[in-house]
């Protein structure tokens, strides 16, 4: 409590006034009858006079009339008692270092271990003291908001269960500040304890980035070192050897012989012994069946019991080795020489074929050379592949000009849009995966192209599209707006019209879809429309989640499926291979990480008390108000008792 004008707490000694008149002398009332005054003698004694307070109700409510009015003047005010208690007792933020390593037991589990830690963390809160949950690993994630119901946190304790995800201790005080000043009030004080294995392979490089953005105090908890662990740290596969790599890795002090399984399709192709020296790395190869036209997948896995049973496990899926069929509809030899050509000197994931049908049901991608007018045949074919998801690349050229339109889509060529100036190229979306390591658009020219509408990818300076997508039925069409003549561009004399030209079909063909991720790391999903299914034929991502291309995430290893309305792609899912070294960091580094954070406890004060409004009267309760309420019912009530007392005296006799 505090006085915002304490010298008008002087007019207290007016006090004193009423106290005074209230003690006025008075004749004492007390009467002797005689019967006759004449035999009295006059006295020089005085008459006795009683000193007392007369009317006491009306002084008493007069002395606290004048005592509000003058606190009134003087504007008391209160403090804010939740701030001060908050500055004698922060509030506890628990975190819990869930990641892969945190699952390693020797009995019982680290991550079991760390939560008996956070319950008797729990159990010293004093009442009135908040507390919340954090987990961390790839991600920081809040379980429980800053509470003082602490048998809510205790119960979401007690149902953490360890993760698949790889932990990171870089930048994780600045993303655990983020978080928490989303749950602290301004005036509040917080400490946050971290509970975790501390892995050297989880730590950053820079020091740095460990005290970075850490505004709070931040107190560690490390759990008992883990035990021997062994995994396998890599799963590779030798096309030209049609063989599989397996490399082992121990994290033991001693050496081990293991059993080794190679699985396809859940079923045991093949078992190895691995002598397993300490803290070594072994190298294992199996021999595979080549692959043709149909991607495969394969499981590895040890059987042992060790102190970490998620590492022990690996999976791999690989892409068929043969090229594609790719049919291309060409009038001319020339255009269709470059394609064959620029296909020839990249990957050979492909096979380019004349035809003047497109009757190969079984491509994936079709391309319309200058096609102009289709046939009827080959028009219903092409249409009938976008009727099952296929994609097909239209490349413009003069007999298309000619025609006024451009086949499958229908579209019209604007007449007054053909123009034969020299353009340069503009990239409309960077972001597209036909642009992934092509930047010859920088330094072609066009000096013809036809004008269409579209949503462009690249675009000419003038905003013309040079290449555009549609969505065509169930698949996709992509169109090139100038051909591939010398006379209409100089793509197909640049070095990167291979690389241009393949990023298209494989995205076309959907061959851009990853193969492998790690669990919680975002990977791009370069598609229009996917699907990811896990082994059970769950949907783990569906159709609106991939809208845009977007970064996913996978919380768990397996084996998943990418499904596109024309393709499917095998996805291996593993845990990440730094989490197998359960080592702990050094004990210099954390004595060093712990002094700095517990520098932010101060840190913490100040930043409280520069996080609180500058303006005193945000942080009190004023009660002059009230005191003025109580200032008019005190004059009220003194009028009533004043009256009252007169009204009730007794009248005296006038005569003595």
């Amino acid at each position: 409590m505090g006085l915002t004008s304490a010298l008008f707490l002087g007019g207290l000694l007016s006090l004193a006034l009423p106290w005074l008149l209230h003690r006025m002398t008075a004749h004492d009332d007390k009467r002797i009858d005689v019967s006759s005054l004449y035999l009295m003698r006059p006295s020089e004694t005085p008459a006795n006079t009683v000193k007392k307070i007369r009317h006491p109700w009306l002084l008493a409510t007069r002395l606290l009339l004048l005592t509000a009015l003058c606190f009134s003047y003087a504007q008391p005010y209160l403090t804010d008692l939740l701030v001060a208690a908050s500055e004698r007792k922060p509030h506890r933020i628990i975190v819990i270092d869930t990641s892969v390593s945190m699952g390693a037991a020797d009995g019982s589990s680290s991550l079991d271990q760390a939560k008996d830690q956070a319950l008797d963390l729990l159990s010293e809160l004093a009442v009135g003291q908040k507390a919340a949950l954090i987990t961390a690993a790839t991600d920081v994630d809040l379980q429980t908001g800053l509470t003082a119901d602490i048998t809510a946190v205790r119960a979401a304790v007690n149902t953490i269960q360890p993760s698949e995800a790889s932990a990171s201790m870089s930048r994780l005080p600045a993303r655990l500040t983020t978080l928490i000043d989303t749950l602290v009030a301004p005036t509040e004080r917080v400490e946050v304890h971290l509970l975790s294995d501390f892995q050297a392979s989880a730590m950053p490089h820079s020091f740095n980035q460990l005290v970075d953005g850490a505004r709070w105090p931040l107190i560690l908890h490390p759990v008992r070192p883990a035990p021997d662990n062994w995994g396998v740290s890599a799963l590779t596969y030798q096309r030209d050897r049609n063989q599989l790599d397996v490399t082992i890795q121990s994290f033991a002090a001693g050496a081990a012989s293991i059993n080794v399984d190679l699985l396809q399709n859940d079923v045991r192709t093949g078992t190895q012994v691995a002598e397993l020296q300490p803290f070594g790395n072994t190298l294992l190869s199996f021999d595979v069946e080549s692959l043709r036209r149909t991607d495969r997948a394969w499981t590895v896995r040890l059987n042992l019991d060790d102190g970490l049973r998620a590492d022990n496990v690996r999976y791999l899926a690989a892409t068929a080795a043969l090229g594609a069929p790719l049919p291309v509809f060409a009038p001319a030899e020339q255009p269709f020489t470059y394609i064959r050509a620029a296909v020839s000197a990249a990957s050979g994931r492909f096979e380019p074929l004349l035809s003047d049908t497109l009757d190969d049901s079984e491509a994936p991608v079709l391309i319309l050379l200058d096609p102009g007018v289709l046939p009827a045949t080959a028009d219903a074919n092409v249409r009938r592949h976008l009727d099952r998801g296929g994609a097909v690349l239209i490349i413009a050229g003069e007999a298309t000009r000619k025609a006024g339109r451009i086949p499958i889509l229908d579209l019209k060529i604007a007449a007054d849009r053909i123009t034969q100036t020299r353009r340069g190229v503009i990239a409309a979306d960077r972001t597209h995966p036909i642009l992934t390591g092509f930047d010859g658009w920088r330094d072609t020219s066009v000096y013809q192209a036809v004008g269409v509408e579209g949503q462009a990818i690249l675009t000419l300076d003038d905003n013309q599209p040079l290449l555009a997508e549609y969505p065509v039925r169930a698949g996709r069409l992509l169109l090139l707006t100038t051909a591939l003549d010398p006379a209409w561009s100089n793509l197909v004399v640049q070095p990167g019209f291979v690389t241009w030209l393949n990023n298209t079909l494989a995205y076309l063909a959907e061959d851009m879809l990853p193969t492998d991720a790690l669990v919680a790391q975002p990977f791009a999903i370069p598609a229009a429309s996917v699907q990811l299914l896990d082994q059970a034929g769950k949907r783990v991502l569906s159709l609106s989640d991939s809208v845009g291309r977007p970064a996913v995430k996978v919380r768990n290893a397996g084996l998943y499926e990418l499904r596109t309305p024309s393709h499917r792609r095998l996805l291996a899912v593993n845990v990440d291979p730094l989490e197998m070294d359960l080592r702990r960091a050094s004990p210099e580094l954390l004595e060093k990480w712990s002094a700095a954070l517990a520098n932010r406890a101060s840190w913490a004060s100040e930043s409280v008390s520069a996080a609180r409004p500058t303006d005193p009267a945000q942080t009190r309760t004023p009660l002059g108000p009230w005191l003025l309420l109580a200032l008019a019912a005190l004059v009220i009530i003194e009028l009533l008792v004043a009256n009252g007392g007169r009204s009730a005296q007794p009248s005296r006799n006038a005569t003595v």
